[in-house]
């Protein structure tokens, strides 16, 4: 069985997170960044297996939230190879690899969500950890602004669209 289909399929699982669990505490972390630490009053309430991932409930609103790891799997597969065989010489195609956060708004776009007429927002994180962590990219502002941003024209069913650096704890970019 090759590895990118075992991480593919049961990442959380593989690297022993609670998915819902890690999805709360990931947007605990942003909200003190959107509020600029400020305390505010909610509650978060997880919704899997149902999307979207998680109900936010303050006194004065109730919103959801879609999260997405960016995340390339080509990328984990590599890692994963360089640390069980270490000293191995390997090779990287640069063609083989797309733009993982373009592709993830698209895939979320398509998707149908139940929100009974609350916003919804999508966040989008790179996460810490040697094989599930991620950078943003030096021309992250170039794809949000000219890729992400043209994809949100046609009524998009997002009210707005975060990408969030958790190393960092900064929010690198909203639509």
């Amino acid at each position: 069985m090759r590895i990118n289909h075992l991480i593919k399929m049961n990442i959380f699982d593989l690297l022993g997170f609670d998915k819902p669990e890690h999805e709360i505490q990931v947007l605990s972390e942003f909200l003190i960044c959107l509020y600029n630490g400020k305390p505010i009053d909610y509650t978060l309430d997880s919704r899997k297996p149902k999307e979207p991932d998680v109900l936010v409930k303050r006194p004065e609103k109730e919103e959801y939230y879609e999260l997405a790891r960016i995340l390339d799997y080509k990328w984990i597969n590599i890692r994963l190879e360089a640390l069980t065989n270490p000293g191995k010489q390997g090779k990287v195609s640069a063609s083989k690899f797309g733009l993982t956060e373009r592709d993830i708004v698209k895939s979320k776009l398509k998707k149908t969500y139940d929100t009974n007429s609350k916003d919804l927002h999508l966040l989008l994180y790179y996460d810490t950890g040697i094989l599930y962590g991620g950078s943003p990219p030096v021309g992250l502002m170039i794809i949000c602004n000219d890729i992400i941003r043209p994809l949100l024209e046609n009524d998009s069913i997002f009210k707005n669209i975060f990408i969030f650096d958790r190393r960092s704890q900064e929010i690198l970019w909203k639509s």
